[in-house]
């Protein structure tokens, strides 16, 4: 046997475990050694029934006193409930759409269940528990049992990829580890192979740490030098010197109707210091909603067309680039006779020069074909353009482009962002990515670790505030009346939902849907509302339809899921209704919270909860603060950064032992991942 020798020669399998195999990417005994467990079951600690512990795992060893399998209400869907016990007492163990256990587990049969405890209406009850039958010799396999669970397919159990990984433990010396020696001695990191061998068979707790340290640092360096590289890649050869002229800086400033915020001037620093270096720009700028992002984008633009250069600004709709261009035309108005500015959408060409006149005298737009907007950006007619995806597609040649910004970073690929490079020529344009969604600084250090990070943190005087209620069950009714109060007053409302229809997952039974409380509204209170029902299995033309006709008042109401989450600009839109709160995160519901208060009247934000309790008091936190750092902070130490809005989005990597929660761990990788990429070549 060596580490090229096929799985199949040293374990019998079947042809659904061969494909299921081969869909987990285990082929060779290499690749078997190399599939470490995501997670293990601790059997090692016996808690006693009467010390569990409500919302932990635990590990119980307990007798099946009793077990029935039942069907309930929803079709298709079995449970099987158990009552087990040990010498301090009973407790419940309930499993789903598993019939055969009342068989496998008879009363009498003695088990180890590993599993979280719940506190329902009828008391403790373990929630479909992991469970082991225990033998003659239980006692000796109870003793520092700590199990791998690996992740298995239809068609695999984890049970047999761990007899396949131990039949190829033997080999596991001769597997070359991947960080050098010199890095393995300066950081206390134990070999490859020793990890491999502790992870596939666990000794004790403190040995797997150590293990799972090795594992977890090698994950984040190759990430770090990942980031790192592309970096480089984006800043090698140069970039264009640009510099705003102090005229038309100050043209710019006079033209608003307020000062910048300290936060705007320190960030549009930081950016004209990028742009001046002779080095692209590679920069995210983070800002709650309604920050001023936008206005600093609107200077930098500014900064490159007076050079006589073209900049692009990319918004992941078609909706919000028409957005975009309406606000950077108000900016860029005191300019708009020297510089043009373009649209360009899958529906939608134009052109603003200040040439257009009306017979008011009023600036308009030219709207005009694709091929002659085409033309207009290859010869360096337009300046500055707003834009989609659309912008980036293979007809679409730029005569001279410096500056790209998107919009809502985390909705561009890898491979969107290389097309911009390439458009720039010879040289990467300078690139500034914006996001609303707010990321904890030591997050973003990982999630973006090619980016240099610049934060809006401080939100313009004057913005009308916006009321957060927590409306519990019984405060429904109310809360909807006023809803209707004030779309009988002129204004428009939000509504959205977790789910867009009923789920047949028991848990979520009492979570509203988007389909269910459209109908309901809709044959309800909102009868003769101008009401629409806005979910993402519609087209982006059906989305942007609903939405276009939010924005121009032509709705009353709109019952949506979280597509109205990014970016979308209603001044008439007072109440924003959240059905099922309890299920979203803190930072998403503070982005959905800022699509109302954007014009001149009083606005609420409503976080209907489907029950009191324990997830209702963790919105205590919503209702109560309105910075958007403070509350993605609370996301991730209450939910880890998986479930963090807008994180997953933007390339959070599938780290099988790292937490991007570990600073510690990060800054010693980031460090020996700069030490790496300046060390001189030999």
């Amino acid at each position: 046997m060596t580490l090229d020798t096929p799985i199949s020669k040293i374990h019998k399998l079947r042809k659904s475990q061969r494909e299921a195999l081969e869909r987990l990417g285990l082929r060779t005994v290499r690749d078997a050694l190399l599939f470490v467990p995501y997670r293990y079951d601790s059997f090692d600690r016996i808690t006693p029934v009467n010390k569990l512990r409500v919302g932990e795992k635990q590990a119980f060893r307990v007798r099946i006193a009793s077990i029935e399998t039942r069907r309930t209400r929803r079709r298709g869907l079995s449970l099987t409930e158990a009552v087990v016990e040990d010498a301090s007492g009973p407790v419940r163990a309930v499993w789903f759409n598993q019939p055969y256990l009342p068989d496998m587990l008879p009363p009498g049969t003695e088990v180890l269940l590993y599993g979280k405890v719940d506190y329902k209406k009828s008391g403790p009850q373990l929630s479909s528990p992991k469970f082991e039958k225990l033998e003659d010799d239980a006692d000796a396999k109870v003793d520092g049992h700590i199990t791998p669970v690996y992740s298995a397919s239809a068609g695999i159990s984890t049970r047999t990829i761990l007899a396949i990984v131990r039949k190829c433990l033997p080999l596991v010396r001769d597997i070359e580890d991947t960080l050098p020696e010199e890095l393995l001695e300066r950081q206390d990191l134990v070999p490859l192979s020793d990890a491999l061998q502790e992870l596939h068979l666990p000794t004790t707790r403190e040995a797997l740490a150590v293990a799972r340290e090795r594992m977890a640092f090698e994950e984040l360096y190759e990430l770090q030098l990942t980031a790192l590289t592309k970096r480089e890649r984006w800043r090698a050869g140069g970039g264009e010197n640009i510099t705003l002229s102090p005229e038309h800086e100050a043209a710019f400033r006079d033209a608003l109707p307020f000062s910048l915020t300290g936060a705007q001037e320190r960030v549009w620093s930081d950016i004209q210091t990028d742009l001046a270096s002779g080095t692209p720009m590679y920069r995210l700028l983070q800002g709650d909603v309604g920050a001023g992002k936008t206005l600093i984008a609107g200077l930098a633009l500014l900064a490159t067309a007076q050079q006589g250069a073209q900049a692009v600004l990319m918004a992941p709709t078609d909706l919000l680039a028409k957005q975009h261009f309406v606000t950077l035309k108000k900016y860029l108005a005191p300019f708009l006779g020297e510089v043009s500015i373009g649209l360009f959408t899958r529906t939608r060409q134009s052109i603003h020069n200040g040439s257009q006149k009306t017979l008011s005298g009023d600036t308009q737009d030219y709207d005009c074909s694709k091929a002659v907007f085409l033309e207009a950006l290859a010869d360096g007619s337009v300046d500055i353009i707003v834009g989609t995806h659309a912008l980036i597609q293979g007809v679409v040649q730029f005569d001279h482009l410096v500056l790209a910004v998107i919009d809502e970073q985390h909705r561009f690929g890898v491979e969107q962002r290389e097309v911009l490079r390439r458009a720039g020529g010879t040289r990467s344009p300078h690139l500034l990515s914006m996001t609303a969604t707010p990321i904890p600084r030591t997050l973003a250090l990982a999630v973006y670790a090619d980016l240099d990070v610049s934060v809006l943190d401080e939100l313009p005087p004057g913005r009308t505030p916006i009321a957060t209620r927590i409306v519990s069950p019984r405060g429904a009714k109310v809360a909807e009346q006023f809803m209707r109060q004030q779309i009988d007053k002129g204004r428009q409302v939000f509504v959205v939902c977790p789910l867009i229809q009923d789920s047949d997952d028991e848990s979520l039974a009492q979570v509203p849907s988007a389909e269910e409380t459209f109908e309901r509204l809709a044959n309800g209170l909102f009868s003769d509302v101008r009401l629409a029902l806005l979910h993402g299995k519609l087209t982006q033309e059906e989305k942007d339809a609903v939405m276009s006709a939010f924005v121009a008042g032509e709705l009353d109401a709109v019952v949506s899921t979280t597509v109205v989450e990014v970016g979308v600009d209603v001044p008439n839109a007072t109440v924003m209704a959240i059905y099922g709160a309890e299920r979203f995160g803190l930072a998403q519901l503070h982005q959905l919270r800022g699509r109302v208060g954007r014009g001149e009247h009083a606005s609420s934000c409503l976080a209907f909860v489907t029950r009191s309790g324990r997830p209702a008091e963790r919105l205590n936190v919503f209702q109560s603060s309105t910075d958007g750092f403070e509350l993605a902070q609370k996301d991730l130490e209450q939910r880890g950064p998986g479930e963090l809005a807008g994180v997953a989005q933007s390339g959070l990597p599938d780290l099988r032992m790292a937490s991007l929660m570990d600073t510690a761990l990060l800054a010693r990788v980031q460090e020996e991942a700069r030490s790496h990429l300046l060390a001189p070549m030999h």
